[in-house]
């Protein structure tokens, strides 16, 4: 093993762990739950390591894709070479990566001015995470259990209208018992035709069809009220507007 990857090694194992507290539970779309780190940690940790961001290692946008609700930004970490290798040459080594929000506005239609912050800390850490910073918890050692088991059946709300959480978190009813059509709704049932406003149909985790209703700039929003009188709600944790499908098409 030479000295540069004696010192990467040692680097690791120094940065490898979190504490409890600097982590978060991060449910996926698929139901799972992992641990994701509180960014600042991370960004404390390296300062530990190399001293104040900005001297000796930094980071800086390379590239900006805006997308209809989403930002993706393309990073780079630069550090010298100096901080892990005995090698007398100091000049920079960098790390690129990617990071995203998918908040680019707030449920009012307005700017979410923290989207742009969001994609570059993701990004950072990403950079930061193939140095070995918090590779634990990326490597799932804190995940427990990593396959959270499925959520019983039951059997839906009274007035057939799911909780707040959204699509995912609403457990399939029971064959037993189906649910009822909302507002006399039909088995013909269709979303309405909204100017700028388009539909996407999907399943959740348990098989069971709901509508999301999706546009351009503040298409949806601006049609929220028609939205409402066909049955859709709005998710604010995911800024979505959706509904299930009458149980008569569903089946």
């Amino acid at each position: 093993m030479s000295g540069e990857e004696k010192q990467l090694e040692i680097l690791w194992n120094k940065v490898k762990e979190i504490p409890n507290e600097y982590l978060s539970p991060l449910k996926m779309p698929d139901g799972q739950t992992f641990k994701s780190i509180k960014a600042m940690y991370v960004v404390e940790m390296a300062t530990k390591q190399w001293g104040p961001m900005g001297l000796k290692w930094g980071f800086k946008e390379l590239e900006r894709i805006i997308g209809t609700t989403t930002i993706v930004i393309k990073g780079q970490l630069w550090f010298r070479k100096s901080l892990i290798s005995d090698s007398g040459v100091d000049e920079n080594a960098v790390i690129e990566q990617y990071g995203g929000a998918e908040e680019l506005f707030n449920s009012d239609g307005s700017p979410n001015c923290y989207a742009l912050q969001s994609a570059h800390t993701r990004a950072l850490t990403k950079c930061l995470s193939l140095l070995g910073f918090g590779a634990d918890v990326y490597l799932g050692k804190y995940d427990n259990p990593p396959h959270p088991q499925k959520e019983t059946p039951q059997a839906p709300p009274s007035d057939n209208r799911p909780p707040q959480q959204g699509p995912r978190a609403v457990p399939k009813p029971e064959a037993s018992q189906p649910a009822p059509a909302q507002n006399g709704e039909s088995e013909n049932w269709s979303p309405p035709r909204l100017d700028g406003v388009t539909y996407k149909f999907v399943t959740d985790e348990n098989g069971r069809p709901y509508v999301l209703a999706t546009g351009s700039g503040n298409a949806v929003y601006n049609r929220r009220t028609q939205l409402k009188a066909a049955g859709f709600d709005f998710d604010r944790e995911k800024s979505i507007w959706w509904r299930y499908l009458p149980e008569a098409q569903a089946a």
